[in-house]
Formats: C-alpha cells, sequence, structure tokens
C-alpha cells in the first residue's frame, strides 16, 4: 500500500490542503480545511491507501490530526500521490 499525506496549511491569511506541492481549497477557519483533508483521506484510504492528516500549527510544528490505521505511521518522505 502507498503513502499519502493531506497537509493543512495557512497560506494568505486562509487555509489550505496542500497535497504533492499543490494547495487545494480556501477556508477561512482551520477546521473546515481539516474536514475537507480528512474527507480526501477517508476516500484514499477506501482507494486502498494510507492516509494521513498532517495540520500545520504555531511554529510550524505539525501535528497529526488523523491517520487511516491507529498502529500505521509513516515517515514524510515516505508519501506518494493519489493520483
Amino acid at each position: 500500500m502507498s503513502n499519502i499525506m493531506y497537509y493543512v496549511v495557512s497560506r494568505r491569511g486562509k487555509w489550505t490542503v496542500k497535497l504533492n506541492d499543490k494547495f487545494y481549497g480556501m477556508f477561512k477557519f482551520k477546521n473546515d480545511a481539516i474536514k475537507s483533508a480528512m474527507e480526501a483521506a477517508e476516500k484514499s484510504m477506501e482507494r486502498g491507501f494510507h492516509a494521513q492528516v498532517q495540520v500545520n500549527e504555531v511554529g510550524y510544528e505539525w501535528k497529526l490530526e488523523w491517520n487511516n490505521k491507529a498502529d500505521y505511521l509513516f515517515p514524510f518522505g515516505n508519501m506518494r500521490s493519489a493520483a
């Protein structure tokens, strides 16, 4: 199974979802961007991918928000596109 990482990041004063260096959606609230990323991650999971959602917090810290397998954590450098 391949790994997919969705990132929720602040960009231009809004929140967006980043996947493979492309940005999707512009949300006023971080929680809306997280919800969008989780929905996309769940669809990826249904297609057979391991998926995670990481959220950029204050000070550029990353927080794991969602993981489709509680016992499976993959490193930042081991990700592939869902496309």
